[in-house]
Order: C-alpha cells, then structure tokens, then sequence
C-alpha cells in the first residue's frame, strides 16, 4: 500500500528496504509517475536514485532528509512543462564527475576536517 508523503508524492514499498516514490499526479500505470526509487542501506542511510526532476543517485542520513528533498524537487519542477526523458551522461563525463567530487571531498577533509555523515 502507497503511503502519502505530500500532495504529489507516493512511497510504495517494494521490500523492507526498498521502495518506489512516485508522483501522485500521474497515473500509476505511467512510468513517469516514478520519481525515485529509494533503499536503505546496511549503514542505515538512505539512497535515491532519481529518474526525474534531476536524474542521478544521491544518499541521505534519514528517510526525513530524502522525503524533504523530493518535496523540493517536486516543488521545483513546474507542472505545466512536459517531462522528458533525462539523457545519460557518457561515460567519460560520469568519470570526470566522479574525479571532481573526490577532489572537493579531499578538499573539504584538508581544509575542515572530517564531514559529518549525509552532508
């Protein structure tokens, strides 16, 4: 059974650990009413991976900090704009994304010290 996050936003569970976040205004039956698909990892953290409003995989601290994202997302994204497939980055660009981030983590661990989880 479909939990009601927010006016537009569904959890359906799919296991103990995994569900799917859909976006109510769409017919169930769309596959565009799928915003996320979420799972708890064995660190207890929370990681979506987002197929609309952007695309990408991103993790989180608590169910809480996920679900106010997604609301953001929501908010964000205007109802009126036809959704469009989200085009998958070549892999060389995922590897330079991937480069980029380690080096602004060695950056922030260098200048700060070490980042609190989910941040």
């Amino acid at each position: 059974m479909a939990i009601t996050i927010a006016p537009r936003l569904a959890l359906e569970p799919l296991d103990e650990r995994s569900w799917r976040l859909r976006d109510r205004d769409v017919a169930v039956n769309e596959a565009s009413s799928v915003v996320a698909y979420v799972e708890q990892t064995p660190d207890e953290t929370y990681e979506a991976t987002w197929v609309a409003h952007p695309g990408g995989t991103d993790v989180y601290a608590t169910l809480g900090h996920l679900l106010a994202d997604a609301e953001m997302r929501m908010a964000l994204h205007a109802p009126d704009v036809p959704r469009t497939a989200v085009a998958v980055p070549e892999e060389s660009l995922l590897d330079e994304v991937d480069e980029f981030e380690d080096a602004l983590e060695e950056e922030w661990t260098r200048m700060y010290g070490e980042r609190p989880l989910g941040v």
